[in-house]
């Protein structure tokens, strides 16, 4: 049961939500880099960067409120802050984005893909192998029941 008192989302359920919740990140964080990029002229390097903050933030706060909802409350030493998730969060976001710019750099320097083609290969691969089984097991884990 979660605070609302509603059974917890079935796995094939919070994955569909997370990989909602990560294509709407994804949007984000293109909005900003794009808009950075052509409208503050600011530099590619450090739009991505703001961008994949951007997204990192979308997605934590969709997924904390709609994939892993909160549950019920227990005692504080068994659940974890706001603060601590965020900070899972970040760590998370920059995991991410190492990960996704090695698969770029990969993908467009040794195997010649497009930038965009890269940039999708490198989203998925991310969102499967970090993003999701780390927010998971990690982030939003299910507390002990005390």
């Amino acid at each position: 049961m979660n605070a609302d008192n509603q059974p917890r989302p079935s796995l094939l359920v919070r994955a569909a939500r997370a990989a909602t919740s990560s294509a709407l990140a994804s949007a984000a964080d293109v909005v900003v880099l794009l808009a950075l990029v052509r409208t503050a002229h600011v530099k590619v390097g450090l739009a991505a960067a703001l961008g994949c903050l951007a997204g990192g933030l979308v997605n934590f706060l969709i997924t904390r409120r709609w994939v892993f909802r909160p549950r019920t409350p227990g005692p504080a030493s068994a659940r974890r802050t706001l603060q601590q998730m965020a900070l899972y969060g970040l760590l998370i976001v920059l995991g991410g984005a190492v990960l996704g710019g090695a698969v770029i750099h990969v993908a467009v320097a040794l195997l010649a893909m497009s930038m965009l083609g890269a940039k999708l290969l490198a989203a998925a691969l991310v969102f499967v192998c970090w993003n999701y089984p780390v927010s998971a097991l990690v982030v939003f884990k299910k507390e002990p029941s005390v």
